[in-house]
């Protein structure tokens, strides 16, 4: 819950802030603000809700229990220690502090890693959402190391790599690497949650082994590819990344083509995300060959333009719509689950207000097309209203779980029980298997 209230707040911040300053997403990328911006997104945002997935499904892909449950606190207590200083280190250039931010990170992230590796390895349950999970910890591991030379050079002002090269590898390795992994991982966990199809046919994890290993063999290839700068090279690395993300959605499909009851708008909301992942992933390959032939300012910005659409976009669609399931289900099993033995009790879709998903699905789709036409054209107008549309998304968002929002606050209250049958003085306690 500490990383959920983490990541609810800065998605709610980057909002306002795109708002009151569209330009950040034009003009040179390496600046301050915008520096700030894109990790308040990636690592306030993105990444605190998957950690929030994370603790909650690694264990469930695993099939065994979380190796160690002192060490999230660890990492939530330097997650927010962490991101503070390294937000405020890069909004005003001041490498030191962001350094000293990215290190507590960086020893947060390895807690996160440690503790998942060591619950998948109780068990040999194998499938493609666990093994895709856990190669997304290491790629995780990765971007935080690379994040981390990346500030050292900028403080020792030298380092063998070009900074372009560095800055190339951290972005795919955070993009692809470990947050599109992550994601497709855990949406292959939830799509048939969400569609409640019960035991997939073992055939459908074909794909996903398929593109398990197009994906990673792609991210591989990003090595070779950006240290001799080949064009050819570059191309089979962003081919291979691509393919690899479109197996992950046919397996994605074939799941949803399994539903046994209507589709709902959580599960709307998600399909739609992955199916904008893909659309980005194939214009950007289409478009990466005119992209590498021109100067440097162009090839940032052909990255910072397909970067800001799949975090302000796809990952945008996937988090609220798995958050409409997820969170009402974690507040029925912190609030109601333990009165189970003593009163009758609602079924957690009585926290949620499903009615307020269609708004949430509309009011992003319009938020993202405005975005992606405020970049394209540099319409600063655009972007803005783009941001204000993201915001009332938020906040249909925000009333869809209000129900749960409001038990978690106030408690469980006589009125939300039925057939109340205490036999001892004293109510039941919380359980700590949420």
């Amino acid at each position: 819950m500490g990383f959920a209230a983490v990541g609810i707040f800065s998605f709610g911040l980057a909002c306002v802030v795109l708002l009151m300053h569209p330009e950040a997403l034009s003009g040179n990328p390496i600046r301050g603000s915008v520096l700030a911006l894109t990790h308040l997104v990636t690592l306030g945002w993105i990444a605190s809700l998957l950690f929030v997935g994370a603790y909650l499904l690694g264990p469930v892909l695993a099939g065994s229990p979380l190796w160690s449950s002192k060490l999230p606190v660890l990492h939530l207590i330097c997650h927010v220690t962490g991101l503070a200083l390294m937000l405020g280190g890069l909004a005003v250039l001041r490498y030191q502090i962001a350094s000293m931010g990215a290190l507590i990170l960086f020893v947060g992230l390895l807690m996160l890693v440690v503790n998942l590796m060591k619950t998948a390895n109780r068990r040999s349950l194998w499938s493609p959402a666990n093994l895709a999970f856990q190669t997304a910890m290491f790629w995780l591991a990765l971007t935080g190391a690379a994040a981390l030379f990346m500030l050292r050079a900028r403080l020792t002002g030298n380092t063998t790599v070009p900074h372009e090269i560095l800055i190339a590898m951290h972005a795919h390795f955070a993009l692809f690497g470990f947050l599109a992994q992550a994601l497709l991982a855990v949406s292959l966990w939830m799509v048939p949650y969400l569609l409640r199809t019960e035991n997939p046919p073992a055939w459908l994890d074909h794909p996903g082994w398929t593109g398990w290993t197009l994906l990673n063999g792609g991210l591989l290839a990003i090595f070779p590819a950006v240290l001799t700068g080949s064009r050819v090279v570059i191309l089979v690395a962003g081919a291979l990344i691509a393919l690899g993300v479109v197996m992950f959605v046919v397996q994605l499909v074939g799941l949803f083509m399994l539903r046994r009851e209507r589709v709902t708008w959580d599960a709307v909301i998600v399909g739609t995300g992955i199916l904008l992942l893909v659309l980005i992933v194939l214009g950007a390959l289409a478009s990466l060959p005119a992209a590498a032939g021109r100067s440097a300012d162009d090839l940032r910005a052909w990255m910072r333009l397909y970067i800001s659409l799949s975090l302000l976009g796809p990952f945008a669609f996937a988090i609220l719509g798995s958050g409409e399931r997820i969170i009402p289900r974690l507040v029925w099993q912190l609030r109601l689950a333990p009165w189970s033995g003593y009163a009758n009790i609602p079924e957690p879709d009585t926290l949620t207000r499903t009615a307020a998903g269609g708004p949430v699905f509309f009011s992003l789709l319009m938020g993202w097309g405005y975005l992606a036409a405020g970049q394209i054209l540099n319409d600063a107008n655009s972007i803005r209203l783009g941001a204000i549309l993201l915001l009332v998304a938020f906040a249909w968002f925000l009333v869809s779980v209000s129900p749960a929002i409001l038990r978690l606050v106030l408690g469980v209250t006589p009125g939300d029980l039925s057939g109340l049958r205490l036999s001892h003085g004293e109510p039941p306690q919380p359980t700590q298997t949420a």
